[in-house]
């Protein structure tokens, strides 16, 4: 009597674990992420959970895309999230783009559901000069003997270079960034070399002017960054 109580029990117990998340499905994003850059991201579920669960997430090109759980981890090809009881969104992962076109699949199953498949875009990346709003500075009017602060970024572009966002680093990587100035005598930046590490969007440097006039600054960042336009 003991052994058949307990196979009722096992019997009830598969039975619930296999209608917990009955007729609920998994819909991933659509991201676009820019090359060395990292994109966050939430999977969601058409219903909210009865039960926690548990999803793996596995890039299909783990040479153009990975994955991470947290912004400054270093990506890998699969990850696992979690969505909570009674909620639809996931806990919060991070795209890592390491190409600047075409596109990557990447797919998300879980125990008992339909595995699903989403596109990320991958897009050009570059360094920009930005105010503290993140919005990208074409030029500058300051003073002699005064201090300018400005705001370097690194950027998601569009096709034609364009700047679209602002993204950060993807983790477990950095840039490296050199500041140049046209004209030394009318000013340059302090420091002339700055690091954004993964996780991270923005570095800050400052301008110094000199002799009144006109310089350009350029910011060359290391292998995979190109030039908005």
């Amino acid at each position: 009597m003991r052994a058949l109580c307990n196979a009722a029990l096992a019997a009830i117990s598969i039975l619930s674990a296999t209608v917990v998340h009955a007729g609920v499905r998994i819909t991933l994003p659509a991201v676009t992420v820019g090359r060395n850059l990292e994109a966050a991201a939430n999977l969601e579920l058409t219903e909210p959970a009865t039960g926690p669960l548990l999803v793996t997430i596995t890039s299909s090109d783990p040479l153009r895309m990975l994955l991470s759980t947290t912004p400054d981890k270093s990506g890998v090809k699969s990850i696992q999230v979690t969505i909570h009881v009674h909620s639809r969104f996931s806990s919060e992962f991070f795209v890592h783009g390491l190409g600047s076109s075409g596109t990557v699949t990447y797919t998300a199953s879980a125990a008992g559901m339909e595995s699903v498949a989403g596109t990320v875009t991958l897009a050009p990346s570059a360094i920009v000069f930005a105010g503290g709003s993140g919005i990208p500075l074409s030029s500058l009017l300051t003073t002699r003997g005064t201090r300018a602060g400005i705001g370097l970024y690194s950027a998601l572009l569009d096709a034609s270079r364009n700047f679209v966002a602002i993204q950060p680093v993807a983790g477990g990587r950095s840039v490296e960034v050199d500041i140049a100035s046209s004209d030394q005598a009318v000013g340059h930046a302090s420091p002339r070399k700055v690091k954004i590490g993964g996780g991270n969007a923005n570095a800050t440097i400052e301008f110094q002017p000199g002799t009144p006039g006109m310089t350009t600054l350029s910011a060359s960042a290391s292998e995979g960054f190109t030039f908005a336009a």
